[in-house]
């Protein structure tokens, strides 16, 4: 039979030779064919990436498998795969209610195919992750504290950034984009917050400023009319005013701006933030949901003792309960002793409820040293109540008081 040659490749000046034979070659193809099948969720390709070889069972950089891969669906991915689009992207608005079906059901056939090739649910990455570790890591909570919505559907008519001016030949910097669409179609505050202004400017006419969370604020120019008065508190989706020409305009649309610390950002990041998360949800759930049918440890620790009912609690309390139904343990606790009690009571009184009725100590304590929770730093011997009333959750703070917790 014919044997092929290696191909030998002289490192100059170091005095080694590498030796890598064409058959080598072939196989760092087809892994790096199966990760790429693996990121763009094509299961076809990944099915016949995996039928031949060892690209399910091997471990590729910092310990990661094609099973860890195929679990991650950060906020980029599910952007792209699921809305055709990167999330920075000035191209258009998502639809908000759009149905990840297909994407999802794709998501979990391919993690079923590696599994079915030999891909291990209880591998461990370099930082002690398991898959399941993985696919919650990249799960990311949708909070109405930030900008997270369009503020109206419409036509994105000018993006961020420098463009040529609209009412002469010099260019501009525009800080906001700009959505255009018929007089009178209402503008919704895009995330919960207290408006902080409203007023008249000869540049954006009829405007509105609402101050949120974390340091953001969000501006509406142009209305036609307000729907708001100063110091009034509205949630995401609210309506605060209606598109209008006033000011400087050459047509019907709303000025839409971030600012966050008082420096404006691109708000293209932040328009379909809801959108994204809604769909990163579904997927991961499917994801999570094929790992657990085969048997992924529910309580594995990564090297800081996480495990993935904390991961999940503070993002996620479909998929929590569905991590204890599972038979996750409600009072594991990470090396800085935060339990899963501690973790959704910064964010989910409803889950706050249904982990005491599962067994989770009320007066559970943080080891003695400062810890995050909830991007909060907490001081030594943290309770869940005291995690509840710095997070400002008062509804977690009245049910752990109902049951007698303590501060």
């Amino acid at each position: 039979m014919f044997k092929r040659k290696p191909i030998i490749i002289a490192l100059l000046g170091t005095g080694l030779i590498a030796v890598i034979s064409c058959s080598s070659q072939e196989r760092l193809s087809r892994y790096q064919s199966a990760i790429d099948a693996v990121n763009n969720n094509d299961l076809v390709a990944v099915s016949r990436a995996v039928e031949a070889g060892d690209a399910a069972k091997r471990r590729y950089l910092d310990g990661w498998t094609l099973l860890h891969i195929a679990a991650r669906w950060d906020l980029e991915k599910v952007s792209r795969l699921c809305f055709g689009f990167p999330m920075n992207s000035s191209t258009g608005i998502f639809p908000e209610q759009g149905d990840h079906t297909a994407t999802a059901h794709a998501a979990a056939d391919i993690i079923y195919s590696i599994i079915a090739k030999g891909g291990d649910v209880t591998a461990l990455n370099d930082k002690g992750d398991t898959p399941l570790h993985v696919a919650l890591a990249s799960l990311k909570k949708d909070s109405t504290d930030i900008p997270s919505i369009a503020p109206l559907a419409g036509r994105i008519t000018s993006g961020f950034g420098w463009r040529g001016s609209p009412f002469d030949n010099n260019s501009d910097y525009h800080r906001a984009l700009d959505i255009a669409a018929k007089n009178g179609t209402p503008v919704r505050s895009t995330a919960d917050g207290i408006v902080s202004e409203t007023g008249v400017s000869k540049e954006l006419g009829n405007y509105i400023v609402v101050r949120h969370k974390g340091g953001y604020c969000s501006v509406y120019g142009h209305c036609h009319l307000f729907a708001v008065k100063k110091m009034s508190y509205v949630r995401r989706g609210d309506v605060v005013g209606y598109v209008g020409r006033t000011g400087a305009t050459t047509g019907d649309h709303c000025h839409y701006e971030i600012r966050l610390n008082g420096s404006p950002v691109d708000p293209s990041g932040y328009i379909n933030l809801k959108a994204v998360h809604q769909a990163q949800h579904a997927v991961v759930a499917a994801a999570v949901g094929l790992l657990l049918s085969k048997q992924a440890p529910v309580d594995a620790r990564n090297e800081t003792g996480r495990t993935p009912l904390l991961e999940s609690a503070g993002k996620s309390r479909a998929i929590s309960i569905l991590l204890i139904e599972h038979g996750a343990d409600v009072n594991i606790c990470d090396e800085n002793g935060v339990t899963p009690l501690h973790v959704a009571a910064a964010a989910d009184a409803e889950l706050v409820r249904i982990l005491i009725d599962r067994g989770a100590r009320i007066d559970a304590r943080t080891r003695n040293r400062y810890t995050s929770i909830a991007g909060k730093l907490c001081r030594p011997s943290t309770t869940p109540l005291d995690v509840a009333i710095s997070a400002g959750n008062n509804a977690a703070a009245d049910i752990l008081k109902g049951r007698a917790a303590v501060e």
